[in-house]
């Protein structure tokens, strides 16, 4: 099987950024540049194609011209890739390169809590010929590059101490909204790409009970939920040289123990700590996760990692102690908990996007110890992203969003004080006048009731009660003072 993709047009080439790119084309579903190769003319001539395995399963290789008939919507007929190893056979469309990197929105907001929701609008946008128009959205470790003069304009992200427009994946943590799986039809040809998923219908989506938001900004309610663990050691560890599974290996540098390392967690990449007489960050990074093998009839494992730390165990190589902080993201399609660095913060707001894909209604609480804040940031982008207000319907200067808070311990209501922002279209429950510099009282029991409106009128709790404030006559600014008595049933 053939899956490695050949220019045969002198004049092109693929780059190194290609990497991880979406093949746009009418039958090239379910397919992403892998590793360019073939060195030629300042770029590469070849380009590994990969995709997901299986119904949403890992990336692997994935295969176009394995005989397996698409559906071409451009000529009309069901058809195969061909292959030829000696380049005489094209395919028959062009291509286009959808690039993540090529898009990508930050803030310089500066995010120190335990627990970050990133809450938003998914509208699923698509690409052309059934593609998904992916994206991707979460934090990352890296500071993003923006200059004071220009907030608005982002310039990349500091990445050990360089400036770099392409921001890897291994300094985020995020998910993907994405497809699942290349959809078949009743006669098992090829026709796109697809979700299929019940709950959630789309990676991210909070519950699919809850109705997609029409226009303005219509789509789905997602969200990404980002943790910061608490700290935890690893005892009883030797450092040792060589792979340890592999006997006469002297090459790389390796920590092993007897048992195993905390499950779950993955180590790859993440910053080597000690922690003997005290916390010691070290240089050194974990290049694998844990592995484990029998040794007689001992189990053990072991994690590879990226340089000699026994100068910062004071010449030690048995009996040490690694110290762990692990970041735990959760949405409704992925749960993962990885190292990173063992001071995490601070953590900056991070989302990349494909060709045509749209993200709104971007929101974030924050939880500190027992308080909680939610904002919205004035987001800095690529000169390939536009910030919209949809038309003149909402805000993009950082007003502060919406914020539901416990007014007492054990209440079921939540309140919100701080939004300034323009609500949504919405249902007008009732209206009183008050004059200038006049104080009302107003019975509302005509309009809340068992058997009237209802704060809470489904098991989803996605519906919430407003009251605001506008001037009807006169011109200039004024404050309006109101307070809320109410009672649960």
């Amino acid at each position: 099987m053939v899956n490695l993709l050949m220019l045969t047009n002198a004049d092109h080439i693929f780059f190194r950024s290609d990497e991880g790119s979406k093949l746009i084309a009418p039958t090239t579903w379910n397919a992403y540049i892998g590793r360019v190769s073939s060195p030629e003319s300042g770029g590469f001539a070849v380009a590994e194609i990969t995709g997901k395995t299986g119904i949403d399963g890992p990336m692997g290789s994935r295969t176009l011209a394995d005989g397996t008939l698409k559906a071409d919507s451009v000529l009309g007929i069901n058809t195969s890739i061909q292959f030829d190893t000696d380049g005489d056979i094209e395919y028959p469309h062009q291509v286009r390169l959808s690039n993540m990197n090529d898009a990508v929105v930050s803030s310089n907001l500066e995010l120190t809590g335990s627990k970050i929701e990133i809450q938003f609008v998914n509208p699923a946008n698509g690409d052309d010929f059934s593609h998904f128009a992916d994206f991707q959205i979460g934090v990352t470790d890296a500071q993003p590059d923006i200059d004071e003069a220009t907030p608005t304009e982002l310039d990349g992200f500091i990445v050990s101490g360089v400036s770099t427009t392409i921001l890897p994946e291994a300094n985020m943590l995020f998910d993907t909204h994405t497809h699942r799986y290349t959809s078949l039809n009743e006669d098992g040809i090829e026709s796109g790409e697809a979700h299929g998923g019940q709950n959630p219908s789309r990676n991210m989506e909070i519950d699919s009970r809850i109705s997609r938001l029409g226009s303005p900004s219509p789509g789905l309610c997602s969200r990404v939920i980002i943790e910061v663990q608490n700290s935890a050691n690893v005892s009883g560890l030797n450092l040792e040289e060589g792979n340890p599974e592999v006997e006469g290996d002297t090459s790389g540098h390796y920590l092993v123990k007897a048992g195993t390392f905390p499950s779950g967690v993955s180590f790859s990449g993440g910053e080597v700590v000690l922690n003997i007489t005290g916390i010691v960050e070290t240089s050194a990074r974990y290049e694998s996760d844990p592995k484990q093998f029998q040794d007689g009839d001992t189990l053990k494992s072991y994690v590879k990692i990226s340089e000699n730390i026994s100068g910062d165990a004071g010449g030690l190589t048995e009996g040490i102690v690694i110290a762990i902080r692990p970041m735990k993201l959760t949405s409704s399609s992925k749960t993962i908990t990885k190292l990173y660095n063992y001071n995490p913060y601070p953590l900056f707001f991070v989302a990349k996007l494909s060709d045509r894909a749209a993200i709104n209604n971007i929101s974030i609480k924050e939880t500190i110890g027992n308080h909680t804040r939610t904002f919205c940031p004035e987001f800095a982008v690529y000169d390939t992203v536009t910030v919209t207000d949809a038309d003149g319907q909402a805000e993009k200067d950082g007003s502060p969003p919406s914020n539901f808070e416990e007014i007492d311990r054990l209440t079921s209501a939540i309140v919100d004080t701080q939004n300034t922002q323009r609500l949504r279209p919405s249902e007008l429950k009732d209206v009183f006048y008050v004059g200038e510099n006049q104080t009302t009282l107003v019975n509302l029991t005509k309009v809340f009731g068992p058997d009237r409106t209802v704060i809470i009128p489904t098991n989803q709790n996605v519906e919430a009660t407003f009251f605001t404030a506008k001037r009807i006559s006169g011109s200039g600014t004024g404050m309006v003072q109101m307070s809320l008595n109410f009672g649960e049933q």
